[in-house]
């Protein structure tokens, strides 16, 4: 076994330091309700610049950019929303592959510079690992970030961090020069590793998978009992119409 998975239980102790295995985040999926929530988080984090608080994003336009994401096969957004009730920025993945190798690409920022450092942007990025890796059977995870950006990059620099893939040369601008781009990958069986590390989410998936089972055997015992619950051939039970037979 490498020790990769460890990494993330010192980059993310969040999620080990709660007893049910809690996140300190929810990402909440942006739709057309929300989009004006989205569109002032994102006119925030575009005054912050790239050398601080962020890995790459890809979404930094304007309500037509997300618009066209939302029910979109190829990447999805989200709030970040926190206990306080509060949506404090941003997270995004796209596909960048999934014809061969499923691969997706990561972005988190976190809008107010006075809640950087709090583990709120570290939990948005296990979300999005733990959505992609276990819900989207995604092989590999990625991270781009910019050389200037310090913080990130000294994140990631831990002898069992994601592993370092290269460099996009002058690729970004900021801090008034072109800037270099670090590339960081996390592989499936690496995050699967960290979930055999990390007893507390481990135990809160078992829980949530055990649910999931009970509901399942107490539907087929009704059903059992009550056979005429069940769609027919030719039936449709989409709220539209009632099962046959019913009144309409």
């Amino acid at each position: 076994m490498s020790l990769r998975g460890r990494w993330f239980l010192d980059k993310y102790p969040n999620v080990v330091r709660k007893e049910n295995g809690g996140m300190s985040v929810v990402l909440r999926q942006v739709n057309l309700t929300n989009i004006s929530e989205a569109l002032v988080l994102i006119e925030k984090i575009n005054e912050i610049p790239e050398s601080s608080g962020t890995v790459i994003m890809n979404s930094r336009g304007g309500e037509n950019e997300l618009q066209s994401m939302i029910g979109s096969p190829d990447s999805e957004l989200f709030l970040i929303h926190i206990d306080s009730g509060e949506d404090v920025g941003i997270a995004e993945y796209h596909w960048s592959d999934r014809r061969g190798v499923r691969a997706a690409e990561v972005g988190v920022a976190v809008s107010d510079p006075a809640l950087w450092k709090l583990g709120y942007g570290a939990d948005a990025v296990y979300s999005l690992c733990e959505k992609l890796f276990l819900e989207e059977n995604a092989d590999r995870v990625q991270y781009s970030i910019v050389a200037n950006n310090l913080d990130a990059v000294k994140a990631m620099c831990h002898p069992m961090g994601p592993v370092f893939e290269g460099i996009r040369r002058d690729a970004a601008f900021s801090e008034g020069l072109l800037q270099d781009i670090f590339l960081f990958g996390v592989l499936r069986r690496e995050f699967l590793e960290f979930l055999e590390l990390a007893p507390g989410r481990a135990n809160a998936m078992k829980i949530a998978d055990e649910r999931r089972r009970k509901g399942a055997v107490w539907l087929a015992e009704h059903l059992r009992k009550h056979p005429e619950c069940a769609a027919g051939p030719g039936e449709i039970l989409d709220g539209t119409q009632m099962r046959q037979g019913s009144s309409t």
